[in-house]
């Protein structure tokens, strides 16, 4: 695998028509991953919490037993 430095290197031997091939492919590498990933994990983390607490609310603790022992039942393969 290429350093940093050595990708540098390369680049400067690419033709312009590969330096805008390249150009292309960065730019939309960084958009899908900033659309994979707009928040930070510990965000994502936080608000997967909150959204648990929030069903766990809507639940009585007499349905929430029955989950509970539903979601710890073995299940038979078919």
């Amino acid at each position: 695998m290429l350093n940093l430095q050595e990708v540098k290197n390369v680049i400067d031997h690419l033709s312009t028509e590969e330096r805008r091939e390249l150009l292309e492919h960065l730019k939309a590498s960084a958009t899908t991953s900033q659309a994979e990933h707009p928040l930070s994990t510990e965000e994502r983390i936080r608000r997967m919490d909150e959204a648990a607490e929030a069903i766990r609310a809507s639940f009585t603790d007499a349905e929430w037993a029955e989950v509970e022992m539903a979601m710890n039942m073995e299940v038979q393969p078919c």
